[in-house]
């Protein structure tokens, strides 16, 4: 009986170690030129609630703009339709972005994943900069006709090249702290926080990649949504087109309702510490 006990407890105790924290902290978007426009024009936007930045970026598979909504602890990234085949190339596509917190961790996750014999693409990205490529950030993902789920784990490379120090490097990293220190220390000078949900319309056969994707990411399944303490995926079943509807963010401190309509096919709705961007494209 004490060999089963013991037995018991180092299975269990195998398990916990090998849960890993993640967490959602970019999720982008391919939207019209109009939307695009209307939201870094827009003056609440870029002067009280958002640093937003436009950015160019390069890899070794791919070349892109966008205009990023930068936060606290979260990036909401809006592209614009090109030619291309790659996803975030046409109206419509959209990505949501989970990192690790430690070098290391996706390894851990990897193996998860070839346990449950998921089938799902992996790659290290190389970021191509004025004066060096540099490993930037290597993924599990699930892809489908117009959207992915990511996993990413930036690389030592990476972060050596922004500046973080051996130590930093190999500590426990959230998202909030790899943006305080680009930032120089430097309290963030507007209201957005974190991105607290998604809602996204896909169909059955979607559905199983997601439930995958939210299992790797110690996610509950709860009724239509997978969720941890942070972070929310609400769904609804659809066979007519795959979509995300909603983005829900948190600010720092109360602001004043309002509704803000962007375009005819993009809303801002304000209401204390939570704003939704509600999508109808």
């Amino acid at each position: 009986m004490k060999l089963i006990v013991v037995l018991c407890c180092c299975f269990t105790m195998t398990l916990a170690q090998q849960k890993v924290k993640t967490d959602c902290n970019t999720i982008y978007l391919c939207i019209d030129s109009t939307a695009y426009n209307a939201i870094v024009s827009n003056s609440l936007i870029k002067n009280k609630l958002f640093v937003c930045r436009a950015n160019a970026t390069k890899t070794d598979t791919d070349a892109y703009e966008a205009n990023y909504l930068i936060g606290k602890s979260a990036t909401i990234e809006f592209l614009q339709p090109q030619k291309g085949s790659t996803i975030g190339d046409h109206i419509g596509d959209f990505g949501i972005e989970f990192k690790t917190r430690q070098l290391g961790n996706l390894t851990t996750i990897l193996k998860q994943s070839k346990k449950h014999s998921f089938e799902a693409d992996t790659i290290t990205n190389k970021l191509i900069t004025a004066d060096t490529i540099v490993p930037w950030y290597k993924e599990l993902a699930f892809k489908e006709n117009n959207f992915e789920l990511s996993l990413l784990e930036y690389q030592s490379e990476y972060l050596n090249y922004l500046g973080f120090s051996p130590e930093q490097i190999t500590q426990e990293m959230t998202y909030e702290a790899y943006n305080a220190h680009r930032s120089g220390g430097q309290k963030y000078p507007r209201q957005f926080n974190k991105i607290l949900s998604v809602t996204i319309e896909l169909n059955s056969k979607e559905l199983k990649s997601l439930k995958k994707f939210c299992l790797l990411n110690q996610m509950t399944k709860s009724k239509n949504s997978f969720q941890n303490k942070e972070f929310k995926i609400v769904y609804q079943l659809s066979d007519v087109k795959t979509r995300l509807r909603e983005i829900a963010i948190e600010f720092l401190e109360p602001q004043s309702n309002e509704s803000i309509q962007l375009t005819d096919s993009l809303t801002l709705e304000i209401a204390g510490t939570t704003g939704r961007f509600i999508f109808n494209q």
